[in-house]
């Protein structure tokens, strides 16, 4: 499930209320897009309007475990953040942050794609200055793309990336899934998506052992019969195989 970290406390309490998380049989797999923060790992056990961890809640985050953005390595990262508000204040973007004049000094929520985008500049602005450097095109797309490919680099969030011959960057996540920590339930980090070291195309889980599975194991991905039982059908007994024969000839 593709969603914000408050979007999956409204499924799973309504999945535990049908029954459907007793056996086991059922496991969440939740999707977000923003950067975890790991000073609040309460905030995905907590609704909207609502605060307070329940144990209810507790039980049903059993059946769920996150795929999140690795919280940023780099201690400078939050400076980086500030930078990014005030230029979105400058020509020529002239976005006002309200909460700043309103309230105290309140810096704006800036989204990961703000790091991306700093990433590909740089990582452009260093290959095409590398370029003139050399005497070589900066106008020569494929000499500039061919450098960039296989380029390892340091993003904005302090991980050493690599670029693949595609031109993809090595994504950078997190599994998270609900533990106590000095008395405070929370989502907290279990393992890590890394580059495969064999070439594969999908990122390898390292960790992964605090994973506590309701049966000791995953669940099935799939019901033995199928998700329509469609695996399942009986075969056409004799007696009813002939009366259709004979319904047919009749």
């Amino acid at each position: 499930m593709l969603g914000e970290s408050n979007d999956f406390v409204g499924l799973l309490d309504h999945l535990q209320d049908l029954g459907l998380l007793d056996t086991g049989a059922y496991f969440v797999v939740g999707v977000t897009r923003d950067t975890y923060d790991l000073q609040k790992p309460q905030e995905f056990l907590q609704g909207i309007f609502e605060y307070i961890i329940t144990n209810k809640t507790v039980l049903a985050y059993r059946h769920f475990f996150s795929i999140v953005h690795t919280p940023p390595l780099d201690p400078k990262y939050n400076e980086f953040k500030q930078i990014v508000d005030r230029y979105l204040e400058l020509p020529p973007f002239n976005l006002t942050n309200h909460l700043k004049e309103e309230t105290t000094n309140i810096s704006r929520m800036i989204k990961p794609e703000a790091s991306y985008l700093y990433d590909a500049v740089t990582l452009y602005a260093e290959v095409v200055t590398e370029i003139i450097s050399e005497g070589g095109d900066y106008t020569d797309g494929r000499l500039i793309i061919g450098r960039i490919q296989g380029r390892t680099y340091k993003s904005a969030f302090g991980y050493l990336t690599k670029i693949d011959d595609n031109g993809d960057t090595q994504g950078n996540f997190s599994l998270i899934m609900c533990k106590q920590k000095n008395g405070l339930w929370g989502m907290f980090p279990v393992g890590t998506f890394q580059q495969d070291p064999e070439g594969g195309a999908l990122p390898v889980l390292h960790g992964g052992a605090g994973i506590h599975w309701i049966h000791g194991k995953p669940p099935p991905d799939e019901p033995e019969c199928g998700f329509k039982h469609e695996r399942c059908i009986p075969e056409k007994s004799t007696f009813k195989t002939h009366f259709e024969t004979f319904q047919n000839l009749s």
